[in-house]
C-alpha cells in the first residue's frame, strides 16, 4: 500500500500538482514548534507526567515512581497538564477545593511554627501518613510516618520551613545556601491533611515548580 503522505493529489485542486517536500517539511516543523511552545508552558513535572502517561502509556503509579512522587500526585500533574494544553477550564469546585487546601496547609504550617501540637492533630486525618524518599531517609528521616500523632510530632516546632507553592499548591521547603534541599508536598481531603511527601532527591526537586510565598505582595520565583 502506498502512502497518502507522498502520493495523494493536492487537496486544493484535487489534480496532479506535485507535493512540495520543502513546504511539507516547513509545515511539520511549524507544527512541532507549536507543540513545543505548549509543552514549555507546563511545569517540568506536569510535562513529564503528561508525556509518560499519555504518550508512552505508563500508569500514574509508575509515573509517580519515576518522578519520585506518589501516584496521586502524578495523576494530578497529568490532569492539570492536559487541561492546560486543551485550554479546558478546571472542573467545577476545583478552585474552591484548592482554596480550602491552601487554608488547611497554611494553618498547619502556622501550627508547626508555633509548636501547637493540638492544632496540628486537629488538622491531620487520623490515618495521615508522611513518606520520605531515599534521599530524605539518608538525611535521617524515617521512610514512613504513620498516623496523625507521628506526623504531628515530626512537624511540631518546625520553624525553618519556608512557605511556597509547589506545582501550584501550597507547601513548604527547607532552603540552604539559596537552594531548595527538601520539599514538603501536602495532599488535603475533606479539610484534613491526609498525606505529606518529603522530597529530598535533587533530581526530583529539579522537576518541581517552586515559587516562594510572600506574606505581603505576590509570589516570587526561588533561585
Amino acid at each position: 500500500m502506498t502512502s497518502c503522505l507522498t502520493n495523494c493529489p493536492a487537496a486544493a485542486g484535487g489534480g496532479d500538482a506535485t507535493p512540495d517536500p520543502e513546504a511539507a517539511a516547513l509545515r511539520v516543523e511549524a507544527a512541532g514548534a507549536g507543540v513545543q511552545v505548549l509543552l514549555d508552558a507546563l511545569a517540568p513535572a506536569e510535562r513529564v507526567a503528561l508525556v509518560l502517561h499519555d504518550v508512552f502509556g505508563y500508569s500514574f503509579d509508575d509515573v509517580g515512581a519515576i518522578l519520585g512522587r506518589s501516584g496521586t500526585a502524578a495523576r494530578q500533574l497529568g490532569s492539570r497538564a492536559r487541561r492546560k494544553l486543551q485550554g479546558i477550564d478546571e472542573p467545577a469546585g476545583a478552585e474552591a477545593a484548592r482554596a480550602e487546601s491552601r487554608r488547611v496547609v497554611d494553618a498547619f504550617l502556622a501550627a508547626a511554627r508555633g509548636g501547637a501540637l493540638a492544632a496540628l492533630l486537629r488538622l491531620l486525618a487520623p490515618d495521615a501518613v508522611m513518606r520520605a524518599d531515599l534521599a530524605g531517609q539518608r538525611q535521617g528521616a524515617e521512610a514512613v510516618f504513620e498516623g496523625a500523632a507521628a506526623v504531628a510530632a515530626r512537624f511540631d516546632g518546625a520553624r525553618g520551613a519556608t512557605p511556597v507553592t509547589i506545582d501550584g499548591e501550597l507547601g513548604a521547603v527547607w532552603i540552604f545556601a539559596g537552594a531548595v534541599k527538601v520539599a514538603f508536598v501536602f495532599h488535603v481531603e475533606e479539610g484534613l491533611v491526609r498525606e505529606v511527601e518529603l522530597i529530598a532527591e535533587p533530581e526530583v526537586l529539579a522537576t518541581l515548580d517552586v515559587v516562594r510565598v510572600r506574606r505581603r505582595g505576590g509570589p516570587t520565583q526561588t533561585s
